[in-house]
């Protein structure tokens, strides 16, 4: 038989939307609590239905602003639900400490002074031009640290020895 129960069902309301899982920093507007979407919760419209939850990061951290000398924003798509603070929306920004010169396989060393120096971001952010000097205790790139003697030796290729102690073995 024919009947409501059978052929209908109930609209849903924003309260079925759940603006807080949609993973935007949102939360739900009280005041559109009981109104009804089209059909069901899929139709709603987060315009009508959620607003910013100020006491989230927000995509972008739009609710909270990181001390730019010593921090960075933590990505928008990892944090916009966070709790608003700066241990949730913020990242410590790297120093040349970090950026590691002597890994980098060409003869270089970390610059005493620049230590401490922040760089933009993380640790990929960091310039080496800022951060890094020859380590003259190095081969170098091309032996530019060691003259082999001429008359008995050559250069070891450049790709093998920039990180080698300089010497007439090693270079």
């Amino acid at each position: 038989a024919k009947s409501q129960a059978n052929c209908c069902l109930a609209k849903a309301t924003c309260n079925d939307y759940q603006c807080q899982t949609k993973e935007k920093g949102l939360k739900l507007v009280a005041a559109q609590t009981a109104t009804k979407c089209a059909t069901n919760a899929a139709s709603c419209s987060e315009a009508t239905c959620c607003e910013a939850d100020t006491t989230k990061c927000g995509v972008g951290n739009a609710n909270f602003v990181c001390p730019t000398a010593t921090h960075y924003n933590n990505p928008a798509a990892n944090t916009p639900d966070q709790a608003k603070s700066q241990a949730n929306c913020c990242l410590a920004k790297a120093t040349c400490n970090d950026y590691q010169c002597q890994t980098k396989e060409k003869g270089l060393k970390l610059v005493a002074a620049q230590t401490a120096t922040k760089c933009a971001t993380n640790a990929a952010s960091c310039s080496e031009a800022t951060c890094c000097e020859a380590d003259t205790t190095k081969c170098g790139v091309g032996n530019a640290n060691f003259v082999c003697p001429t008359a008995t030796h050559y250069n070891n290729p450049a790709a093998n020895t920039p990180d080698q102690a300089k010497s007439q073995a090693n270079c």
